[in-house]
């Protein structure tokens, strides 16, 4: 069977699938290996649909897995070419090639990081927790949405200025909140953000976190990183660049404390998001020039950012007002302009017919 990455789905993410899910996790936030059997199964293409989210760990995959609660509420997965029943929820699975306990330490700081993310948290994104698979072992999320933020670009529904507007806010949220409880270092670029439409406006989840460097000398592969040039500070980059060219370890990744990502590699990526969800017009440029210094100590930080933002945004609500304000003087002008004129050809073709009876007259008598 051909899968794809599945469309975006609207998911019932209850109360009762949340607390039915946590209540199968032991103290250590390890899932109950009996109960979470089908989705900790290989990944198999009837119910485990790939998705397209990027991860800069090698050979980390995710998968979507659609599911419902029978009435004992055990975990039921549904065939991934059917339609989804309608109590369904989703999953997200991502898998790893190392075994739990090699990640263990890793994915302590990691649950930390998305469980103080409450703003995403409550309607978007929950880590639930970790277990073994035949060939590695996986992290479960509950989420609300399978579609990434590079997907809903590329599919023109992020193209009017409100949209933008609600992506900009949520990103900007979930980051200051991050950087406020001492959680650093995010792989952001399109690919590792989901796209949540809301019932009143749409959001977004980051599913990126990689930490900072004493959390990265945690993961196996922390000197493996691939960190994409497109989206990643120039510190950053340039480190790839390094391992490309076989250079040898610096003293500093050598040992436990890895040199890694910053609150100022952060403001970077999400600079350059936000210059690619705006189109890179002038006044981005111009808004984005102190987040996107090649310099880390030049850059802006979120609290600044957010303040540019909401100035960037009255600003563009300001011209927006004023243009349909003279938009609709135009529209008024040109309606009264064509009323005068139909009254113009009115009055000529009454005077031209009053002309006619005249003469008509004349030769009568």
């Amino acid at each position: 069977m051909t899968t794809k990455e599945p469309v975006s789905i609207v998911v019932h993410k209850t109360t009762h699938v949340l607390d039915t899910l946590l209540d199968h996790l032991d103290e250590s936030g390890n899932l109950d290996a009996q109960y979470f059997a089908p989705v900790l199964i290989g990944p198999n293409e009837e119910f485990f649909a790939p998705m397209k989210i990027t991860s800069v760990f090698p050979e980390v995959r995710f998968f979507v897995v659609i599911a419902h609660l029978d009435e004992e509420s055990n975990i039921v997965i549904e065939p991934v070419a059917e339609q989804p029943s309608p109590d369904h929820f989703a999953l997200i699975i991502r898998h790893h090639p190392q075994d739990l306990d090699a990640l263990r330490p890793y994915f302590e700081e990691e649950f930390q990081c998305y469980d103080d993310l409450l703003v995403q948290k409550v309607r978007d994104l929950i880590y639930i927790g970790n277990g073994p698979t035949p060939n590695g072992c996986c992290t479960i999320f509950l989420t609300s949405s399978t579609f990434t933020l590079e997907a809903a670009i590329q599919q023109g529904i992020l193209s009017d200025l409100q949209s933008k507007f609600e992506i900009t806010k949520s990103l900007i949220d979930s980051i200051q909140q991050a950087h406020q409880s001492g959680h650093i270092g995010f792989d952001l670029r399109p690919s590792s953000i989901l796209c949540t439409q809301g019932l009143i406006n749409r959001s977004i989840a980051l599913i990126g976190f990689v930490g900072d460097g004493n959390t990265i000398s945690k993961h196996p592969d922390h000197t493996k990183l691939r960190w994409d040039s497109d989206w990643t500070a120039p510190e950053l980059a340039a480190r790839n660049r390094q391992r490309r060219r076989g250079a040898a370890q610096s003293t500093q990744e050598q040992g436990s404390d890895v040199n890694g990502p910053t609150v100022a590699s952060d403001i970077f990526s999400l600079g350059m998001i936000l210059l690619h969800l705006f189109e890179k017009s002038n006044q981005t440029k111009e808004l984005l020039k102190t987040a996107v210094e090649n310099i880390p100590q030049n850059r802006c930080d979120i609290q600044q950012m957010r303040k540019q933002f909401d100035e960037f945004q009255s600003q563009i609500r300001k011209e927006e007002k004023e243009k349909r304000i003279e938009n609709e003087k135009q529209e008024q002008e040109r309606i009264e302009k064509e009323k005068q004129e139909q009254e113009r050809i009115e009055k000529e073709k009454q005077e031209q017919e009053r002309i006619e009876k005249e003469k008509q007259e004349q030769v009568v008598f």
